[in-house]
């Protein structure tokens, strides 16, 4: 995984990475949760199942330690199974509007993990089954702020990696996606509180 895992330990309260930085999603209330939908194996005829839940106080390990209270998150959470030839969950959101990449290096991730990694996908057409370029991470067992570099998003549709050009300045982003990453089967969660352009 070629992302900066160490970029920074998220604050009580989730605050841009830099002045520049771009917010893309937040996700600070219950319709930020709910706008993300599940797009899992079942397709296929596999038995995956995963969801995004909103949290208004934390949930246990992904509360902040030593804030006065337990901040709001999200958690993308669900089940992999294989079978059926399955392996994988994934959820999108479509933005309220498309986002110019413009001189953006990064996308910032406020997250926290437990042990597993994830795939952050940038959609650059409205299309649903159209080509997105995704990043393999993997956030720390505590909140931090989780840099991935423009330039390692690979271009793929399906499952395929494409011979196509990497993010470009002239491209805008339409949706977001997260998917796990891995065909081993068993639970798996992720926090998140935050996405930003910077």
């Amino acid at each position: 995984m070629s992302t900066d895992t160490a970029y920074g330990t998220a604050t009580a309260r989730a605050v841009a990475p830099s002045p520049a930085a771009r917010l893309l999603w937040t996700f600070s209330d219950e319709t930020a949760a709910t706008d993300w939908q599940g797009l899992h194996d079942q397709l296929m005829g596999g038995r995956s199942s995963g969801a995004v839940e909103f949290k208004p106080t934390g949930s246990g390990s992904l509360a902040y330690p030593n804030a006065p209270e337990a901040q709001p998150c999200a958690v993308f959470s669900g089940e992999v199974s294989l079978a059926n030839g399955g392996g994988f969950a994934s959820v999108r959101a479509a933005l309220p509007h498309p986002i110019p990449v413009g001189q953006a290096q990064a996308v910032v991730v406020e997250a926290c993990g437990f042990g597993r990694p994830f795939k952050l996908a940038l959609h650059l057409h409205p299309e649903a089954d159209g080509v997105q370029h995704q990043v393999v991470f993997q956030a720390p067992p505590q909140w931090a702020l989780v840099r991935l570099r423009l330039s390692d998003f690979k271009p793929t549709q399906r499952g395929r990696t494409l011979p196509m050009a990497d993010v470009l300045s002239t491209d805008h982003i339409h949706q977001l996606g997260l998917l796990t990453t891995e065909r081993v089967a068993g639970g798996f969660m992720l926090g998140l509180r935050a996405i930003w352009l910077v």
